[in-house]
């Protein structure tokens, strides 16, 4: 499937392309209007990414304006061996500087994927995953792995009454097993973010262990997800 221009009915069309260090400024923008200041990867986060793996790194624009970017790295990775994998996202990117990057790495690890506030909801994210999905592709990887939140986890338990730092830890990795498995009338995530990526192509692995975040709003929890390319 061929991304790099894409005609949607009723909308503009929008551009994918490989972005640079020249893009630095306009990549901070969109990060500042993607994410809330504590989640917001500094310039330097991505001048490295930049740096270290140029190939990974993508801007989706519409009518010239840069609104949507993710980036990525290579790791290895045996699904097989999913029991005793208890990395981080800061362990497995280095902390979003991603000098944990293996160049022949069987697994294009999706670090990155946001679009700014006002042109969430249009589809331009699951053409940001479809893009690093064609390029794990290109590079002969196995797998295309990320880390998904569950930012809705703390609300769910707050409505029921409970709240989650008065509970125990395995109380609380019981609390977001369950969570993880509820689903919609039709058939579908509960939890939007793991719902996003499960209409991406990818299915969940594992939830981490609770140091995941810091993530207040997932209670530090992840999900691995995974899919074969």
């Amino acid at each position: 499937m061929k991304l790099y221009h894409v005609e949607i009915p009723n909308m503009a069309s929008f551009v994918i392309s490989q972005l640079t260090e020249s893009d630095i400024e306009e990549i901070d923008r969109v990060e500042k209007n993607t994410w809330p200041i504590d989640w917001q990867a500094p310039k330097e986060k991505f001048q490295a990414r930049i740096k270290m793996f140029p190939a990974g790194v993508f801007g989706l624009s519409k009518n010239d304006k840069l609104v949507g970017v993710t980036t990525s790295m290579r790791i290895n990775f045996d699904p097989n061996k999913i029991n005793d994998y208890h990395k981080t996202w800061d362990e497995i990117t280095g902390n979003g500087f991603i000098d944990t990057h293996e160049p022949d790495g069987n697994t294009l690890y999706v670090v990155s994927v946001g679009v700014q506030r006002e042109s969430q909801g249009k589809g331009y994210g699951q053409q940001l995953v479809a893009k690093q999905f064609e390029l794990a592709k290109s590079l002969g990887c196995k797998y295309l792995m990320l880390g998904a939140r569950l930012p809705k986890f703390r609300d769910s338990l707050t409505t029921q009454g409970i709240n989650p730092d008065n509970l125990s830890t395995p109380e609380l990795i019981q609390k977001a097993q369950e969570y993880l498995q509820l689903k919609r009338a039709d058939n579908l995530r509960q939890e939007p973010e793991i719902r996003f990526y499960e209409k991406c192509g990818l299915t969940v692995l594992k939830l981490t262990d609770p140091d995941f975040g810091p993530d207040p709003e997932s209670c530090n929890f992840g999900v691995i997800m995974l899919a074969e390319v």
